[in-house]
């Protein structure tokens, strides 16, 4: 085994490493981590260290320091492509995405048949929402990798995404012949198809979701597939029964706790008040770029992004966790001395509002791949936790609130299998007191930052969306332009549940539609009773 010497940066980023993984509380990480760093005599080590070193530190979420050994590990073996592709996972994770795309294609030209850098490439311009070139690029990679089913839902969901649903389907139905026990195929399968019979597809998902051996994320990605499909079939009671089975099972996953929530709400409702944005008027950076668009989640955010992405100076770019990442970053800072966001505020210098709004800028456009477009929307519907770091960032950022009928957004919530952490959505009276301590926070909010914050009624902008886009138009200092009444013909990506729904005109169907199951709703209705 060929031994070699390692530079200052690698010694550094190995002794952060190891700090960190003693913190982490995951012994299995820690041991891993203890045998490796046997290994390292006189300042040196195996390729195979500083691999799995780099490794481990992309376990613990340190994708810089990952990124510093598989850097070195890459100069010693520049034509390993497993080097390479694991490069490109951190550099992503950091936001470097053409130094990300350009590790994945030495990958490729090293080992042409990587399924996994085709995929690393594939998730950048999805993120991007460069949505020709995604699909060429997917299409160019299942001629290497014809039976991966990864690559066929990716060019599925790539497709779906610009509204082509049957087409997907097709790519969607090939991936499960090749792997039948997918559960997310079946999952987005559903997803993607209105059923309107009692077909092969649904019999494919029942067969499967009565088998002993299931697994838990088998059942709930089932559980909430064939909740979808009775419900397009309108059998409501037996839609709710495989929805509540699916939502029983994903909270039985959770260590959700609502009085911590009911804390975290009270707190920044108590440091985030008039005083402080008195102390802090001064401070943040003075671009104008940023559209935050939020809310809840399933409350119109997704359709209120595609109307402003298809104006030409606006680039929409999804949800982005830029705001959550950087709230995190600096309460590790030794300023707060070890505080819970969001106290410490006041111990943080003045000055470091305003980099971060810097920092914010530069890795929207990095992220986004769009340097020159004038205004970009950032549609995370849990930045309104943060509203008040975003008001000290960035005081002239447009803020749009989305809101709906509280009742059909916590049922279309409650109908989701969420990818991120939404551990308050999978019980009804759970879901409704998060839903209430939401409302009373967006109250105060509009008390302490009058003006800041547009709030946006989704039923008036169905019912009207003209009138309602002149008003969203006019808040954002944006000419009108008849695109954004025209969406859904522009070819946006929408990466969101919603993306089947908000590739047609504005439709008023799901207005009240929790009406259809108000007999199982009982245990929500209760907790929202007072809204």
């Amino acid at each position: 085994m060929n031994i070699y010497p390692l530079p200052q940066e690698v010694h550094d980023a190995l002794d952060y490493i190891n700090s960190t993984l003693s913190r982490c509380g995951n012994d299995n990480l820690v041991k891993t981590s203890m045998h490796y760093h046997k290994t390292i005599k006189n300042s040196t080590a195996s390729l195979d260290t500083l691999h799995q070193y780099a490794l481990l530190a992309m376990q613990a979420q340190q994708h810089v320091a990952a990124e510093v050994l598989l850097r070195h590990a890459t100069d010693i073996a520049p034509h390993s492509s497993e080097l390479q592709h694991n490069r490109g996972i951190a550099l992503r994770q950091l936001g470097r995405q053409t130094d990300a795309i350009e590790c994945f294609e030495k990958a490729l030209q090293i080992t042409p048949y990587m399924a996994d850098a085709y995929i690393g490439v594939a998730e950048i311009y999805q993120e991007q929402k460069i949505a020709k070139r995604l699909i060429e690029w997917l299409e160019h990679a299942v001629t290497y990798c014809p039976n991966n089913a990864n690559l066929l839902v990716l060019l599925g969901e790539a497709i779906k995404n610009t509204g082509q649903s049957q087409q997907a389907i097709d790519y969607f139905r090939k991936a499960l012949k090749l792997s039948p026990d997918n559960a997310y195929i079946h999952q987005t399968l559903a997803h993607t198809k209105h059923f309107t019979t009692h077909d092969a597809d649904v019999e494919a998902m029942e067969a499967f979701h009565v088998q002993h051996n299931l697994t838990t994320d088998q059942k709930i990605r089932l559980g909430f597939s064939l909740g979808k499909v009775y419900e397009d079939l309108k059998d409501y009671r037996k839609s709710f029964f495989y929805y509540k089975n699916a939502n029983d099972e994903k909270r039985h996953t959770s260590e959700y706790n609502h009085e911590d929530s009911r804390m975290l709400f009270e707190s920044i409702q108590t440091v985030f008040d008039r005083k402080l944005f008195e102390k802090y008027q001064s401070v943040g950076n003075d671009s104008r770029c940023p559209i935050f668009i939020l809310g809840m989640p399933r409350s119109g955010t997704t359709l209120v992004e595609q109307m402003l992405a298809s104006h030409p100076e606006v680039h929409g770019a999804g949800e982005l966790l830029i705001i959550q990442n950087m709230v995190s970053h600096l309460w590790q800072m030794p300023a707060v001395n070890g505080a819970l966001f969001p106290h410490g505020i006041d111990r943080f210098p003045m000055n470091i509002f305003t980099a971060a709004g810097q920092h914010y800028i530069q890795m929207l456009r990095q992220l986004t791949g769009n340097h020159t477009v004038p205004r970009i929307t950032d549609k995370m519907p849990h930045n309104f936790l943060f509203l008040g770091m975003i008001k000290l960032f960035l005081p002239h950022a447009k803020v749009l609130h989305c809101r709906r009928d509280p009742v059909d957004t916590c049922f279309s919530i409650y109908k989701h299998l969420f990818t991120g952490s939404h551990d308050y959505a999978y019980n009804l009276s759970e879901l409704g007191r998060y839903y209430r301590m939401y409302d009373h926070l967006m109250t105060h909010w509009h008390e302490v930052l009058p003006g800041f914050i547009c709030d946006i009624e989704h039923e008036k902008l169905v019912e009207n969306p003209e009138e309602q886009l002149q008003l969203i138009l006019k808040f954002c200092e944006l000419p009108w332009n008849d695109a954004c009444l025209n969406y859904y013909e522009s070819g946006n990506i929408a990466l969101t549940a919603s993306s089947v729904q908000v590739k047609r005109p504005v439709y008023k169907d799901s207005l009240q539609y929790w009406r259809r199951y108000e007999k199982f709703l009982g245990s929500l209705l209760d907790e929202l009773y007072p809204l």
